[in-house]
């Protein structure tokens, strides 16, 4: 019988599914198998399988880490060094 959240860590996993289907489809990944394991009693979300293309595309997104791509929540100012801002050169 499954439940509706992981007590040891307090995450629901119906909105860890919907978030880590959010932000996969911002990078074009889409999870088919994503999922609730409704049979579990941990509330475990399952990844599911995919082809090889798409794990592929998955490792590199993740193996990028975060704070290296700017994102649409992600200020100027925290760009990484090197990177140029927009906008005009201050005095």
């Amino acid at each position: 019988m499954g439940t509706n959240h992981s007590p040891e860590l307090g995450a629901c996993p119906h909105t860890a599914v919907e978030a880590l289907k959010a932000a996969l489809g911002q990078s074009g990944i889409v999870l088919p198998s994503l999922g609730i394991d409704d049979g579990s009693s941990l509330g475990l979300v399952n990844l599911g399988r995919v082809r090889p293309d798409v794990a592929l595309r998955l490792a590199a997104l993740l193996g990028e880490g975060p704070g290296t791509r700017p994102g649409p929540d992600r200020a100027p100012e925290a760009r990484p060094a090197g990177t140029a801002s927009p906008g005009p050169e201050g005095p």
